[in-house]
């Protein structure tokens, strides 16, 4: 068992001692752990060489629990619901009893937030990365959505038996606004239900993106620079133009309680780039 001091507490930890394992940092808008704790669990399959292990975060209603194997994603996220007088469970890959399991697949734990657990994706595509919302009391998935990579979300809030998110969201279209002008631009805003508005300026997230491909490239290849970075630069030309944009914009989401969702556009700036 964990000590004596959080046992007597119970799940109403009050010290916060912040950690930073997978994706989970405790930072706001999410709880930080009273209390986390991890155990090796022998080495693992992966390449390069990593240890297994299980994590543990204890917060005031809630214990979570990551299984990681080294695999993408975890292997088993879990979690017990606290209440008075409950003792406190040992962090162990071994079933604790009251454990709930989440479904799911290629995912970490990103937090707790507003009496909700946060998910995300193990990995990302086009600049964006998944996140969902689960209600512990059922388990059951609230929401999901992208957002954009190295984003966080800005506010978790939950007001009326409503819940509030804001944060940048991150999705991909189905055509170039670089080369399909205004009417591709219409077509991707209609489709993410943005208010409307002429197409923003694409070309700089296109050729920032342009210019670290060739210098990823060029890094890897070594030889003369300049002639390097022209060459990848120009082997790539109009394709790179043609790839579907990536748009990005600020937004405000309500969770209602029968599952309706309201998502609003933010206002401020809208970014574009080219996806991968």
């Amino acid at each position: 068992m964990i000590s004596p001091r959080l046992a007597a507490v119970s799940f109403a930890l009050a010290a916060a001692l912040p950690a930073f394992a997978a994706s989970y940092d405790g930072e706001a808008p999410f709880e930080k752990a009273a209390e986390t704790s991890t155990v090796k669990l022998g080495p693992s399959d992966a390449a390069p060489p990593a240890e297994k292990e299980v994590r543990c975060f204890y917060f005031p209603r809630l214990m979570v629990k990551e299984l990681d194997e080294r695999e993408i994603g975890d292997t088993q996220i879990s979690y017990m619901i606290g209440g008075p007088g409950q003792q406190i469970p040992e962090c162990t890959d071994k079933p604790i009893a009251g454990e709930r399991k989440l479904h799911t697949e290629e995912s970490y734990f990103l937090g707790v937030a507003a009496d909700r657990l946060f998910l995300i994706d193990a990995d990302g595509a086009n600049g964006t990365i998944g996140f969902r919302v689960y209600d512990p009391q059922s388990s059951r998935e609230l929401f999901r959505d992208t957002i954009k990579l190295d984003s966080r979300l800005r506010e978790v809030a939950a007001e009326g038996g409503k819940l509030h998110l804001a944060y940048t969201r991150a999705v991909t279209g189905s055509c170039s606004v670089l080369t399909g002008g205004d009417k591709c631009w219409q077509a991707i805003r209609a489709k993410l239900q943005m208010p409307e508005s002429p197409a923003p300026e694409c070309r700089s997230g296109y050729e920032a993106a342009l210019r670290r491909a060739a210098e990823e490239a060029c890094r890897e290849q070594g030889g003369d620079k300049v002639s390097c970075l022209k060459r990848e630069t120009d082997d790539r030309g109009t394709d790179w133009n043609a790839a579907p944009t990536v748009v990005s914009y600020d937004v405000d989401v309500t969770l209602g309680s029968t599952d309706e969702v309201a998502r609003n556009f933010a206002g401020g700036p809208v970014a574009c780039w080219p996806a991968d």
